[in-house]
């Protein structure tokens, strides 16, 4: 179930009740996203408690957007290429991890770079064809990871640090993507928030 409303500071938000045990807020799609437990009954109280870190956010997505309209966009991998790419990056990682059964899709996301699913599927997004390759093989990295860790707790990152050292960098340099691919689909305003995945 989802419902809409405006905090007490004055910030839009949409709620999702999800059946999970704890809330968080995410900066996703062009707005915050409140994920809720079913039944959950003060959003108001977790937006305030995490105040600051969303005000934070929408400093940082102010300065993305900024560069956003300055930087072009380089010329982009033909499809067929970007798959063996993709191909070869994730049994490279493979084999230095040690995981199998694997496959791997592309489609148009409308809200990340790149998922992992249960049964050991990856999506990527088409739009990775636009990426410089520093960062086509950082989120392949990122998403063969989640074969140890699903969540991006500090264990994961702890693990994305052992290659990546940088990876906060990164991590903004794919945001500031994500708006320059979209800024011509899309009107994002300063407030929002891309993710990544």
């Amino acid at each position: 179930m989802q419902s809409k409303g405006i905090s007490n500071s004055g910030m839009p938000y949409r709620a999702d009740f999800r059946r999970i045990r704890h809330p968080r807020l995410e900066l996703k799609t062009g707005s915050l996203v409140l994920v809720l437990p079913d039944g959950y009954k003060d959003p108001e109280t977790l937006i305030k408690r995490h105040e600051r870190w969303v005000n934070g956010k929408r400093e940082m997505i102010k300065e993305l957007l900024k560069k956003s309209k300055i930087k072009r966009l380089g010329k982009a991998l033909a499809e067929d290429e970007m798959k063996l790419l993709m191909q070869n990056l994730v049994e490279k990682n493979s084999k230095e991890m040690g995981f199998k059964d694997f496959s791997l899709r592309f489609q148009k996301m409308s809200s990340k770079w790149a998922s992992r699913g249960r049964s050991g599927i990856f999506t990527f997004n088409t739009m990775m064809a636009m990426l410089p390759k520093h960062l086509i093989k950082y989120v392949v990295f990122h998403e063969c990871l989640h074969f140890f860790e699903r969540k991006h707790n500090s264990f994961f990152w702890k693990l994305v640090s052992k290659k990546y050292g940088n990876y906060a960098e990164l991590e903004k340099e794919l945001a500031l993507y994500w708006f320059m691919s979209h800024r011509k689909r899309s009107n994002i305003q300063p407030h929002n928030e891309k993710g990544v995945y």
